[in-house]
């Protein structure tokens, strides 16, 4: 089985959105890995972020385990087999949202393509 991490994030600044790179993320976190950095972490540099740049910060991190699925035509294909997935949104230091889902639901696409 092959797992794999995504965290990344967005400030959502008054002239444009502003992406959070992930070594910016590993820094704050003073880890190497992404699968070391915690949710705690995650919601501490997003409060911090939010009360810098006093506008809405929103965090994720996805943990996606691979593996092989059995496919309606009686084979397998490698695919995701499990998903974790944790986003934060805080907003001049005030706590917006904090959830842990099995998979992205609504929320992260608004993040994701609406900018906030």
């Amino acid at each position: 089985m092959l797992t794999e991490y995504n965290i990344s994030g967005r400030i959502i600044l008054p002239t444009g959105v502003k992406q959070i790179l992930l070594s910016e993320i590993l820094a704050f976190a003073k880890e190497t890995l992404e699968e070391r950095v915690s949710e705690n972490i995650l919601v501490a540099y997003c409060k911090q972020l939010s009360l810098q740049f006093q506008c809405k910060v929103c965090l994720w991190k996805t943990k996606e385990e691979y593996g092989n699925l059995n496919v309606f035509n009686g084979g397998s294909d490698f695919d995701v087999i499990n998903e974790e997935c944790f986003l934060c949104i805080y907003e001049n230091g005030i706590e917006i949202l904090q959830e842990k889902t099995p998979y992205w639901n609504n929320r992260i696409d608004k993040v994701l393509f609406e900018g906030n």
